[in-house]
Order: C-alpha cells, then sequence, then structure tokens
C-alpha cells in the first residue's frame, strides 16, 4: 500500500515488474495484479484502457498494447487510464 501526500490522477498510476526471470529451481515467475484502488475506486487491471509492456499473448508473444490482462509474464508495467488506441500494437 503507498499514500501519496498529494492528489493523483488515476492516469499517473503505473505498476511496474522488474524482477522476470527463472528461479533457481527453473520456476517462472508472472506478477499477477487485480488492480488498484484510488480514492476508494478500484480499477480493475484487465479494463480496456489498461496499457501494459509485459503481456504475452498467445499468437502474438510479448508486445506491449490494450490486452485486457490482470498479468504481466515478463519486465514491464500496467499504465492505468492510458490514452493508446485500442486494438493497435506498439513495438
Amino acid at each position: 500500500m503507498y499514500a501519496s501526500p498529494t492528489a493523483i490522477p488515476i492516469s499517473q498510476i503505473r505498476v511496474a515488474y522488474a524482477n522476470d526471470g527463472n528461479s533457481s529451481t527453473g520456476v517462472d515467475r508472472n506478477l499477477r495484479v487485480d488492480g488498484v484502488t484510488l480514492d476508494g475506486t478500484f480499477y480493475q487491471a484487465e479494463a480496456a484502457n489498461v496499457f501494459s509492456t509485459g503481456t504475452c499473448v498467445a499468437d502474438v508473444g510479448r508486445a506491449p498494447g490494450l490486452w485486457q490482462s490482470e498479468y504481466l509474464h515478463a519486465n514491464g508495467y500496467f499504465q492505468f487510464a492510458s490514452t493508446a488506441v485500442p486494438g493497435v500494437l506498439w513495438r
């Protein structure tokens, strides 16, 4: 939990994952984020306007986009309230 001393809009919230990799036992690590709560409002990570850079998608692989997933399979981030255009892959 983080409490900011000043007001922050949801568009300024980014959840980053920087510890991907295989453990010593060969088990892959992933990050699952159900969402974030800001000022009493819950925002789903799999909402249509959440941009992610570490999500792997079938037939695409790992590519930035609006994937509507709560998982980061590799190092990357979720950007809430993104202004990215739906259906556009960012490379």
